[in-house]
């Protein structure tokens, strides 16, 4: 069973962060059967995921919008401690309105596949003062 996560190893959200910022998940089934996922998140309070859980018929794609909650001014900056899990198992029969029963008992009775996808932010002022070369390209060092 494979699911193809795009990105798969950071979600990049653009600022300004004191209103909504969205990204978008894309989970594709290369199988031939049929899957079931679920999206969870370290901060739940902050984000919300639609749809978080759900089947995947095969060869199919689902687009995932994630979006993050406007930051609170006396919230502290814990950015750096967002990550997303996707899970994902071969679907047995089972129904779209059975699926949260389905994954709050499936951790005991099957092998279930984990992707760890961590944020990025990236402040709408940092971004816009990249200097450009003479060819009209962006300057960035890389950080090693």
């Amino acid at each position: 069973m494979t699911l193809e996560v795009i990105p798969n190893s950071a979600l990049i959200f653009h600022g300004p962060f004191n209103v909504f910022s969205t990204a978008t998940l894309k989970l594709s089934n290369t199988d031939n059967c049929l899957l079931t996922y679920k999206i969870l998140t370290t901060v739940p309070k902050r984000y919300c995921v639609k749809p978080n859980v759900g089947l995947l018929e095969a060869h199919a794609t689902v687009n995932i919008l994630v979006s993050l909650r406007p930051r609170q001014d006396d919230q502290p900056d814990d950015r750096t401690q967002h990550k997303f899990r996707i899970q994902w198992i071969t679907a047995p029969s089972i129904s779209t309105g059975n699926l949260d029963t389905f994954w709050s008992q499936t951790s005991q009775n099957y092998a279930i596949k984990r992707l760890t996808i961590r944020t990025v932010f990236v402040d709408e002022e940092i971004a816009a003062a990249v200097p450009e070369n003479s060819n009209g390209h962006h300057e960035i060092d890389a950080v090693s």
